[in-house]
C-alpha cells in the first residue's frame, strides 16, 4: 500500500523492522541534527543493524563517531544537473544493487529534494518513509517516529575519546584556549560570514588573557599575528579534538556550532542569514549562546546557502564585536 500524504510518503506491509536503510541529509550539522532518528532506532530495538548513507564524502569521518551507526555508505553526489546525471551513471546501480542484496526492512529518507524523490520509488525496499517537508531536522525526524510509534531519545552524542599532542605543541591546555571558526563554509559565496574576527581576536585577547585559536578552510588564508592559527593545518579527528577541549567556541552557522554542543563545549554562534530556532537542539545538557538580530529580511536562507544578499550583509553585519566578547564572558 503505498500513502501519499502530504508531509509523509509512506510504503507500508506488516511484518518486523530488522534492517533499516536511512538516508541522511548532505550537511554535517543537518546530519548531527538527525542523530536523535538513530538513537531512537536502537533505544527501542538494541538489535536493529542502521545503515546510513550520505552523498558528502566528508561524513565518513564524523558518522564514524556515532555509536548508533553499524554502517556507513558514502556516494560521492553533487547536487547539481550535471552531478545527478553523474550519479546515475556512475553510482545508482552500486545503490540499487545494495538495497537488492542487503533487503532492507525499511527505508527512511529524512530530507526532501528532487534526487530523493526519484529514490524514493527506484529503490526496493519493504517498507518506505520519505519526509518531505523542510523543516527543523528534529522535527523532520520526530515525523518519521511518530509514524513508527517509537518513543523520541534527544541525543545528540558522539563516542570520540582521541588524543593527541596537538595542545601541547603549541602550548595550550585543556580548557583553557578560545577557538573561533572563521570562516563560513562557501566562503566569499556564503552570507553568514561575520566580518569582524579581527577585532574580536583583539579584544578577546586584550580582555581574557586567554590563548586565541583560529581554525576553518580556505585557501586564500593569510596568517593571523599573535594567535594559534591552524586554519588548514588540522585533520578532522584533531578539529574535533580542539572543539572538545576549548573554553569556549565562536562560531558562525557552521558544523562548528553543532559538534560544540554534542562534545559538551560551550559555544557562541552567529546567526544572520538563518533562524537559530531551526538550527539549536532540543534536549538538555546543551550550553549555547546564539546572537540573532532577526532584520526584517531575515531569515533569508531556507534550504540552498548560496544566495545573493540585497541588504548589504546587515544582518551579521549588526553583530558587534562587544556582544560577542559580553556572550563569551558568560561562559568564562
Amino acid at each position: 500500500m503505498i500513502n501519499l500524504k502530504k508531509k509523509l510518503r509512506v510504503k507500508w506491509e506488516p511484518g518486523d523492522i530488522n534492517k533499516v536503510f536511512i538516508d541522511l541529509p548532505q550537511g554535517l550539522g543537518d546530519q548531527i541534527m538527525c542523530f536523535p532518528l538513530l538513537a531512537s532506532l536502537k533505544a527501542y530495538n538494541r538489535d536493529m543493524n542502521i545503515t546510513v548513507m550520505t552523498f558528502n564524502t566528508a561524513s565518513g569521518n564524523l558518522l564514524s563517531y556515532n555509536k548508533n551507526i553499524d554502517s556507513v555508505k558514502v556516494f560521492e553526489m553533487d547536487f547539481t544537473l550535471k552531478g545527478l546525471i553523474k550519479f546515475f551513471r556512475l553510482n545508482f546501480h552500486k545503490l540499487y544493487t545494495l538495497f537488492k542484496t542487503e533487503k532492507y526492512d525499511l527505508f527512511i529518507i529524512t530530507h526532501p529534494n528532487p534526487l530523493r524523490n526519484l529514490l524514493y520509488f527506484m529503490l526496493p525496499a519493504k517498507r518506505k518513509i520519505y519526509n518531505r517537508e523542510n523543516i527543523h531536522k528534529f522535527f523532520e525526524v520526530a515525523k518519521i517516529l511518530d509514524y513508527l510509534k517509537i518513543p523520541v531519545i534527544r541525543d545528540y552524542s558522539v563516542d570520540f575519546d582521541y588524543t593527541c599532542d596537538l595542545l601541547t605543541k603549541f602550548n595550550l591546555k585543556e580548557k583553557n584556549y578560545i577557538l573561533l571558526d572563521i570562516y563560513a563554509q562557501y566562503l566569499g559565496e556564503d552570507p553568514r560570514q561575520w566580518p569582524y574576527f579581527n577585532d574580536l581576536i583583539f579584544s578577546l585577547k586584550k580582555i581574557t588573557g586567554k590563548h586565541i585559536v583560529v581554525a576553518g578552510i580556505n585557501e586564500n588564508h593569510n596568517e593571523f599575528p599573535e594567535v594559534v592559527d591552524l586554519v588548514n593545518r588540522t585533520n578532522f579527528k584533531e578539529l574535533l579534538y580542539l572543539i572538545k577541549n576549548a573554553s569556549v567556541v565562536v562560531s558562525m552557522d557552521t558544523f562548528y556550532f553543532h559538534m560544540s554542543y554534542c562534545l559538551k563545549t560551550p559555544v557562541v554562534a552567529l546567526f544572520g542569514p538563518v533562524n537559530p530556532e531551526d538550527r539549536m537542539p532540543y534536549g538538555e545538557g546543551f550550553v549555547y549562546k546564539t546572537i540573532y538580530k532577526n532584520l526584517n529580511c531575515s531569515p533569508c536562507i531556507r534550504n540552498k546557502v548560496r544566495i545573493k544578499c540585497d541588504n548589504n550583509y546587515n544582518c551579521m553585519k549588526s553583530i558587534t564585536v562587544d556582544e560577542v566578547i559580553s556572550a563569551v564572558r558568560e561562559f568564562l
